[in-house]
């Protein structure tokens, strides 16, 4: 019966002509020319979010286009053509992906949660009001429609209905609240499409805002089924170097549990832990990034996440630190970063606490969907320290390289994502090539060192066809 539903839901929206005009959270090669652009003196806000729109590039670029020097305004032009793209012609994209090996985790473009999987995706020419996806994957075990959605824009507001991959971070890789390792869930989501302009009362300053709110629905078969999804974001941008987030989200409600105004208000003011029933799982936190010198091309990141909020102060705490650098003498975008993660749970005033991080005593399968965390990619109780370079090549090849330390499931609960405690050394290689207009092919490799156990190769091969 339910897949009938979503047939006939796709069946009824198909008919609407439009095409897909966010950022996609995982194109890291498009951010990379973002930062580029932005190196070249293109004023746009730094992007930590997956909801931006490709409509807002195209205009400031259309804007500025004459500021830049020659090699940035081919750039340009390349951004604005792969733009165009979406607006002239509709889309279809057929792809394989096959994944060998359990750690998977270390790259955003894979998905660690299947070893083989088909997809066929649709996207239509795109008007001014409307743009939607149609997806399709069939995995190792089951049929899904992830990132299926469809938009409706009216004046400067976006309603998203469908399943939206998210990246709530300045990251690159991941992010501690909202990474899109996870598989998508059905939910809505309103936010805008260019960003706000707020005169500062008593001054003659204007401070620019994006804002973004979701409600999404979780499995049917978690402890508490049919629990909710909330986020809400608001991004503050006091100038065109800094962006400062407020992140929050709430697992709330589902089968025996209250959904009514009362426990929703609750919710909105963080007094869940004076209760004893204890049934919001919610986190919040802060994201930052600033952009130094001249060129922009050295830039700090951070992500401080609470777990147990009470009343609106957390009373345990987790981290995302970042610093990432351009080599402007290099023709091509690149970018060298180092990047920590801590999932573990630091407290204000009681010290370091267990098995605390995307876990809860009344949501027991945690701050997961379907066994895979919805936040950092190497769940709770874990640390990874990074090292990465991301490049084009010459023939407009995309490259990343990275070497990392990582220690899994510290505190050895079987919950999480990796049940196992342990400690690897890890090298990974992410090579793109465009074979041809039509044919790109993405492989990934991973060699894993891993202590008091076997050494282990894990690779990633996709392949993916448009026309």
């Amino acid at each position: 019966m339910k897949l009938t539903l979503k047939v006939l839901l796709i069946f009824l929206i198909s008919n609407i002509s439009f095409a897909s005009s966010y950022l996609s959270p995982i194109d890291i090669s498009f951010r990379l020319k973002i930062d580029r652009l932005i190196q070249c003196g293109l004023k746009i806000n730094p992007i930590s979010f997956n909801t931006y729109p490709k409509d807002r590039i195209s205009k400031q670029i259309l804007i500025q286009q004459e500021q830049l020097n020659s090699s940035c305004k081919q750039l340009a032009n390349s951004i604005l053509n792969e733009i165009e793209q979406d607006y002239q012609n509709s889309k279809n994209s057929l792809s394989y992906s096959s994944n060998v090996g359990d750690y998977n985790f270390q790259d955003i473009n894979q998905k660690s949660y299947d070893k083989s999987t088909i997809s066929f995706s649709h996207q239509s020419k795109r008007n001014d009001s409307f743009d939607y996806e149609l997806s399709i994957q069939q995995n190792d075990d089951e049929t899904t429609f992830d990132q299926t959605k469809f938009n409706y824009l009216i004046n400067n507001q976006r309603l998203t209905i469908g399943e939206l991959r998210r990246n709530w971070s300045s990251s690159y890789e991941t992010s501690l609240i909202l990474s899109p390792h996870s598989k998508t869930r059905p939910g809505i989501t309103l936010s805008n499409n260019y960003e706000y302009d707020f005169n500062i009362p008593l001054t003659n300053n204007n401070l620019k805002f994006d804002y973004e709110v979701f409600v999404e629905k979780l499995e049917s078969n978690r402890t508490i089924p049919n629990a909710k999804l909330l986020g809400g974001r608001v991004n503050l941008y006091p100038n065109d170097r800094l962006n400062i987030a407020l992140l929050r989200t709430a697992m709330w409600g589902g089968d025996g549990q209250s959904e009514d105004l009362n426990s929703f208000l609750k919710l909105l003011k963080g007094r869940d832990k004076s209760d004893s029933d204890d049934s919001v799982n919610q986190l919040a936190g802060i994201d930052l990034n600033y952009k130094l010198l001249t060129n922009k091309n050295l830039d700090v990141y951070t992500q401080i996440i609470g777990e147990d909020q009470d009343a609106f102060l957390p009373t345990k705490r987790f981290y995302q630190l970042g610093l990432g650098y351009s080599f402007l003498n290099n023709p091509n975008p690149n970018k060298l970063s180092i990047e920590y993660l801590d999932t573990g749970s630091h407290g204000r005033t009681s010290g370091n606490s267990k098995n605390v991080t995307y876990n809860h005593s009344i949501y027991q399968t945690g701050y997961r969907y379907k066994n895979d965390p919805i936040g950092a990619n190497i769940d709770g109780d874990a640390s990874k320290i990074s090292l990465s370079y991301y490049t084009f090549l010459n023939n407009n090849d995309f490259l990343n390289l990275s070497v990392s330390k990582t220690d899994l499931n510290k505190n050895s609960d079987s919950r999480k994502k990796y049940n196992n405690r342990e400690s690897l050394n890890s090298l990974n290689l992410n090579y793109q090539k465009q074979v041809n207009q039509n044919l790109k092919f993405n492989l990934i490799n991973q060699f894993n060192s891993i202590k008091n156990n076997k050494d282990q190769i894990n690779s990633s091969i996709n392949l993916n066809y448009t026309f």
